[in-house]
């Protein structure tokens, strides 16, 4: 029987899991996967943050105003992803009408 595989994380990796996590619009379990971790693992490490048990001489800390203007950022960018999307969208469908038209001029 094999042992089991250890990966250990060092305290930026685990502070930044947790920063990455905190984010309201992007939920645990998505964090956990990109990192490749388990969820659970990623909880506990929220856990010990909030507790106070995961800090050390990296400990990162920002201030208010750089997470005010990145979440500024982030809905500019995501009010200009959905509108790319939308775009996109009419896009696609002006190709299907387009492609169906040429289909019916042709027989």
């Amino acid at each position: 029987m094999k042992g089991q595989k250890h990966t250990t994380y060092s305290l930026e990796f685990k502070q930044q899991a947790v920063l990455f996590a905190s984010h309201p619009d992007i939920p645990v379990n998505e964090v956990a996967n990109i990192l490749g971790i388990h969820p659970f693992m990623l909880s506990r490490w929220k856990k010990e943050m909030k507790d106070k048990k995961l800090t050390g001489k990296n400990t990162i800390t920002i201030p208010k105003s750089e997470l005010v203007d990145a979440n500024k950022t982030i809905a500019q960018l995501e009010k200009k992803l959905h509108a790319l999307e939308e775009e996109n969208e009419i896009l696609k469908k002006f190709n299907r009408f387009v492609a169906d038209k040429n289909r019916t001029h042709l027989k």
